[in-house]
């Protein structure tokens, strides 16, 4: 089981037959097992209920779709498939790009460009700050036909953020991305909460490089960044983005800093300069500077990926007073 929501979710659950201990930290590593077991006990259990009233699936074995359809007389073509009919067992064919936006498609390449000497070491994870051209930067890689997530890493499943997944994999001491989903492209991994009526925010990029880099030695980062004064109003003009920087305790932006707008400049070049260093002592990784406000910021992404500089743009373009 390597589904990072269900699994905690069996942990935190007091069923009846399950006898895992949540409360013993040192019984941690047995939870497959203890799942197994489980798992096989409730069967048989239902077994013997229901005797020859039952049908039993196997999901594993390689036969199961015509299984099914001798019983129910439903084509086999449907098992493989979930609710909408999309495949769930081929992860080619499953691959998919998927954006705050709401891009929600397999990843696309444009029949008049020429996408065949792309050159992607990853994953490829941006490291740079909301309102830096992250969401162009989704649209350049999802346009050249790499399965890409920003903000949100999976369909069909309402609002699950790729955030959220990261968090939770370094709390529980796995890989950032663990079950986050399959794609080469991570073109937003920050993402803003609300406790208690605070705003705040999460930003791995700031607060995770060791972690990242202990489980993704060969990720490529990709630093979008733009005038810094530019960015600081931006951000002053996006929904409530200035007050949760103002309401988080990040590195660099002490928690009650960043009213002034010396101190959003501040943090943002200093970003900047400790990824250069942080790259510099750990020279299995790529740093792609792109500058969204250079007119070559196309062809500068062609020259380091190989997908044509026609697919760089610009998305969330413009302010934004949020109420």
């Amino acid at each position: 089981m390597d589904h990072f929501l269900l699994k905690d979710a069996y942990a935190a659950s007091s069923i009846v037959g399950f006898s895992w201990n949540k409360d013993n930290s040192s019984k941690k590593k047995d939870l497959a097992a203890s799942l197994a077991q489980f798992h096989d006990s409730y069967t048989d259990r239902v077994k013997k209920i229901l005797g020859g009233r039952l049908f039993v699936v196997n999901a594993d074995l390689p036969d199961v779709g015509r299984k099914l359809e001798n019983k129910f007389s439903i084509s086999e073509r449907f098992w493989g498939t979930n609710m909408y009919g999309e495949s769930v067992l081929d992860a080619h064919v499953g691959a998919f790009s998927i954006s705050s936006g709401g891009i929600r498609s397999p990843p696309m390449i444009l029949d008049d460009l020429a996408v065949s000497n792309r050159k992607i070491q990853g994953p490829i994870i941006s490291v740079g700050f909301p309102k830096t051209g992250t969401t162009s930067l989704f649209g350049y890689f999802h346009c050249g036909g790499i399965p890409s997530s920003h903000y949100r890493c999976a369909r069909k499943w309402g609002n699950f953020r790729c955030g959220d997944c990261v968090r939770h994999n370094i709390m529980m001491d796995r890989p950032p991305f663990l079950s986050c989903g399959a794609f080469e492209v991570w073109a937003e991994i920050n993402v803003s909460d609300t406790s208690d009526g605070i705003n705040t925010i999460f930003l791995p990029q700031v607060e995770q490089l060791h972690r990242i880099h202990a489980h993704y030695p060969d990720a490529t980062f990709v630093l979008t960044r733009r005038d810094p004064s530019r960015w600081v109003e931006s951000v002053k003009n996006w929904h409530r983005l200035h007050q949760i920087f103002i309401n988080t305790e990040i590195s660099g932006l002490p928690k009650g800093i960043g009213e002034a707008e010396d101190d959003l400049r501040s943090f943002f070049v200093g970003h900047a300069e400790k990824l250069r260093k942080f790259v510099a002592e750990y020279p299995t990784h790529k740093l792609i500077e792109v500058d969204i406000d250079d007119p070559r910021a196309g062809e500068q992404l062609q020259a380091a990926f190989g997908i044509d500089a026609q697919c760089w743009g610009q998305s969330n373009v413009g302010d934004y007073q949020g109420a």
